[in-house]
């Protein structure tokens, strides 16, 4: 339960504590006083999104702080889970700066907002004043009545199972629409592989082509010049090359004797003689291979525009890129066989889940069928404490045609508060007090089966007076005595139930107006309670009539 709330710098309060108890406190006060105020405030600190609007001194952080105790170890795992240290007394604190950022602690641990809200979620109840109106909502009226299912655990176990088939189902889905795009494109893929593998290209043949092509359109000019230096080397019968040097070779022979290096001129010289004649074989053995090949000329010509069109049409500029392109496109068709496979598993897959959706599904609403018709008796029941002797409230579940992430099961509650009168829509049919009692049954129930440590109520008693709202005092004092309860109530009735009870109003100054809380005594409580009962005017009949509910 919740034991302590320290509020500073927020919205109109300057700084304020409030300590509860077991039983039921209530806070109470004039309408704009700031009651909300405390209610947003344990909103805040249990994850409620902040607004640096609400700070009270605008250079100045807000600090919200609760304290909590727990009976038992039901929290115990949830510590562990995030990493918390483990207190039976346990305080979380949430402080707001100007600039709008936002830190949560527990037990000064920090711990982000869903933490906190997961926190929350497990140790409080929180109703606000327009919670009625979820009533309205289906999807709600079916959240509160798998809240007050015993075996959370299929409701869990078909959201999971739920997810995994959408999943699958999602990726099936864009499997097959990526499968009916590539199958419509794979013959011209196939079409465009197949030519390029026809093709049979390779590395560099591009450029050996073309150097071979520049040779045969200049066939005859590179026979003429090397038969031009042939003959000056060696063919030429009146003067060559190589006749020259046979004879300055013996020269230098003649006279190497008589000179310092001789020797080593003719040995040199003679290596050039030999690389001459190397070269002259060389040249014969080229201008024996040159030759006008028109043929083969137009082969080369072919095949250089072909592999120019192959590029100009995959939009590259080489051969090696045409290899990529062609490996690129073998892959696409291998990966249309991987998504066919792919395809295959998953559609088996989507199959096996949907029967275990459809398992899963059934044994969830067979236990939504018994636990309504439970929830509905003790419904019914908790009204007539509250009232509406002749009520008749039914859960109604019908099937759905196709599975939700809620399940099949479509759920309505239906009321009637008059005898011979069909139940119907409960929103349609019950009038503002009685959506607020129907309320406060359905919370009382869902509360002592789930075993909610706290719940805070705001106006609960809305639309209700008189004897009605003396048996919704009563029956929030008998909830009171099973858990920690909170009530903001305008209603004298309920206020003099409660254990404890705060007043909430304001205080100005010349500056600014602060709201203010205040631990009513026994007596301050009978004056207040007096001017709930009569107004503005406090008379001793008012007086009296507060100590009567007091004392009783």
């Amino acid at each position: 339960m919740i034991k302590s709330l320290y509020i500073r710098n927020y919205v109109l309060i300057d700084e304020s504590e409030l300590t509860f108890d077991k039983g039921l406190t209530c806070i109470t006060g004039e309408a704009g006083a700031g009651k909300s105020i405390i209610l947003g405030a344990i909103g805040l600190v249990l994850g409620d999104r902040a607004d640096t609007r609400l700070c009270f001194d605008k250079d100045e952080k807000s600090i919200i702080e609760a304290a909590f105790e727990f009976d038992d170890d039901k929290l115990k795992s949830f510590f562990e889970e995030n990493n918390i240290d483990y207190e039976t007394n346990s305080t979380v604190r949430r402080e707001i700066t100007p600039q709008g950022k936002s830190r949560c602690f527990i037990n000064d641990t920090p711990v982000n907002l869903q933490v906190l809200r997961t926190f929350g979620m497990k140790i409080l109840d929180l109703h606000t004043q327009y919670q009625k109106f979820s009533l309205s909502d289906n999807n709600s009226q079916l959240e509160y009545l798998d809240n007050y299912i015993k075996d959370v655990v299929s409701v869990e176990n078909y959201q999971n199972c739920y997810n995994a088939y959408m999943a699958v189902s999602h990726e099936l889905d864009a499997s097959e629409a990526l499968m009916e795009k590539q199958t419509k494109e794979k013959d011209y893929v196939n079409f465009l592989y197949k030519e390029l593998e026809d093709a049979k290209l390779f590395a560099g043949e591009l450029e050996s082509l073309e150097k071979e092509l520049d040779r045969l359109n200049n066939a005859e000019l590179i026979k003429d010049k090397l038969t031009a230096s042939i003959y000056a080397l060696s063919d030429n019968e009146e003067m060559n090359v190589l006749a020259l040097c046979h004879d300055i070779k013996s020269n230098l022979s003649s006279v190497a004797s008589y000179l310092e290096n001789g020797e080593e001129l003719v040995q040199r010289f003679d290596s050039a003689c030999i690389e001459l004649k190397d070269i002259y074989g060389g040249l014969s053995s080229e201008v024996d291979e040159i030759e006008f090949n028109p043929q083969r000329q137009q082969q080369c010509n072919e095949r250089i525009d072909f592999l120019y069109t192959l590029m100009r049409k995959h939009n590259v500029n080489s051969i090696d890129e045409l290899i990529d392109v062609k490996n690129r496109l073998s892959n696409s068709l291998f990966d249309i066989d991987i998504l066919s496979e792919k395809i295959q598993s998953l559609t088996a897959e989507k199959s096996s889940l949907l029967k275990e959706l459809s398992l899963k599904s059934d044994k969830l609403s067979k236990q939504r069928r018994a636990s309504a018709a439970e929830l509905s008796r003790l419904i019914s029941s908790e009204l007539e404490e509250l009232g509406i002797q002749h009520n008749r409230f039914v859960i109604s579940i019908t099937d759905l045609a196709d599975f939700t992430s809620t399940g099949k099961d479509y759920v309505e509650f239906l009321f009637s508060g008059n005898v011979g009168v069909e139940p119907a829509p409960v929103f349609h049919t019950a009038s503002g007090g009685e959506l607020s009692r129907i309320m406060l049954a359905l919370k009382t129930v869902i509360a002592s089966r789930n075993y909610i440590d706290t719940m805070i109520f705001d106006e609960i008693d809305s639309g209700i007076s008189g004897v009605t709202a003396s048996a919704v005092a009563s029956k929030m004092k008998l909830l009171s005595e099973k858990i920690q309860v909170i009530a903001i109530t305008h209603l004298p009735q309920i206020a003099s139930k409660a254990d404890a009870q705060y007043e909430v109003y304001k205080e100005s100054t010349e500056q600014r107006t602060y709201t203010k809380v205040k631990l009513l005594s026994f007596d301050e409580r009978i004056s207040t309670i007096a001017s709930m009962i009569s107004g503005s005017i406090v008379n001793e009949d008012a007086l009296n009539n507060a100590r009567f509910l007091l004392n009783n």
